[in-house]
């Protein structure tokens, strides 16, 4: 049973569950510190949570990655991104999760454009993130494209 954070039960059965889990564990300065054993702990304890809860024969559970920071974004680190990213997909991998990379789907966009092709290491993608890590219209477009392929 998964609980709301109050103790009330959650009543959760879905075909679909979508899992996108990170950028708010990554800045302890903003919101609780979270170490990565514990990351990893209540995200296997999560995943393992809403598969159960999914619609017999054909609800699927998708693992989406955490998208990256840009460089200019200094409550965050890519770094931790990609770490954490990394640790996700060996969970996700470990329980047969289907998987969404829109980390690299994100960071192969941005690079298509000569200004923005150093993303994320080196130079920001304002034409899909102009707001730190938040995506804007045609960021969020660009998102939305590429996730619903991994719907169906």
């Amino acid at each position: 049973m998964i609980r709301h954070p109050s103790g009330a039960p959650l009543a959760l059965a879905g075909d679909v569950i979508s899992i996108n889990w990170g950028l708010h564990d990554i800045c302890a300065h903003m919101y609780a510190p979270v170490s990565r054993a514990q990351y990893e702990a209540h995200l296997e304890f999560m995943a393992k949570r809403f598969a159960a809860a999914l619609k017999p024969p054909h609800g699927k559970l998708l693992w989406v990655s955490t998208t990256p920071v840009p460089p200019s974004y200094k409550p965050r680190n890519n770094s931790d991104v990609v770490d954490i990213n990394a640790r996700a997909r060996r969970i996700f991998d470990r329980l047969g999760v289907a998987q969404e990379d829109l980390y690299s789907q994100v960071v192969a966009e941005c690079r298509k454009n000569a200004t923005t092709r150093g993303y994320p290491e080196t130079s920001d993608c304002l034409w899909l993130q102009p707001n730190g890590v938040h995506f804007g219209f045609t960021g969020n477009e660009s998102l939305g494209r590429n996730f619903t392929g991994s719907m169906v």
